[in-house]
């Protein structure tokens, strides 16, 4: 609910053309993106899928029109060309196999419809405010422990033609806010430490220099995200 993921989300559902308005978002979370989509005037049904119970109990649990299900990306329990638009929102980049991910999307969505996929670019994902900035290796280990693949928003205009869309929108999106990465930097430092990167002594350091910064109002954080439409032949 970050006013700038909101907007970043808004932009790139303004690329979408979402037809009759059947829409599916598969790996929804607790439901927040397929609730947005319930919400809009152009989508008449919002489904979302997740594998894990849990999130699809919270997620049934919001005061929305949207239909939570349990599912798996890599292999969804719907009929072929079932929806206008398939939605993967920060998912794919977390998925071992991502292109049968988007295979499964390109087969449930309609002659005509789309995907749409937004994520992050993470290995750009920074806290450098030099070239060998200290906090720099932290942001990394801290990316490579949390996504598959980093490097999957790079590659995917390329998947998506493979499984034979047409690429009709792809854009960036930038993100900053010291408030959101000062927990990030620390949880950054905290795991670069357990994992044995830095001394107990080396780790305080780091911690006390993303304090000073944030403190100081030297504090910086970026992450890029990159979102990409496919449309599948009519």
């Amino acid at each position: 609910m970050h006013p700038r993921q909101v907007e970043m989300r808004d932009r790139y559902f303004a690329d979408i053309d979402f037809g009759a308005g059947r829409v599916l978002e598969v790996g929804c979370g607790t439901g927040a993106v397929t609730d947005a989509l319930a919400a809009r005037t152009d989508v008449s049904t919002a489904i979302g899928v997740d594998p894990s119970p849990h999130f699809i109990e919270l997620a049934r649990a919001r005061d929305t029109n949207a239909t939570f299900e349990l599912g798996d990306a890599c292999a969804l329990d719907h009929d072929d060309d079932s929806f206008d638009v398939v939605v993967f929102h920060t998912v794919l980049c977390h998925l071992p196999d991502p292109d049968t991910a988007i295979a499964e999307a390109v087969r449930v969505v309609h002659p005509g419809g789309q995907v749409a996929i937004f994520d992050g670019d993470y290995c750009s994902t920074t806290l450098s405010l030099s070239p060998d900035d200290p906090l720099a290796p932290c942001a990394r280990e801290y990316m490579a422990a949390n996504c598959h693949d980093l490097w999957f928003m790079r590659t995917c205009p390329c998947r998506l033609r493979n499984a034979g869309l047409e690429i009709v929108s792809s854009l960036l999106h930038g993100f900053t806010d010291p408030d959101y990465f000062l927990p990030f930097a620390e949880r950054a430092v905290d795991l670069y430490h357990a994992l044995g990167n830095a001394t107990d002594e080396e780790a305080r350091a780091l911690r006390d220099e993303v304090a000073r910064r944030y403190r100081a109002g030297e504090f910086y954080g970026h992450m890029l995200y990159a979102s990409h439409i496919g449309q599948k032949a009519a």
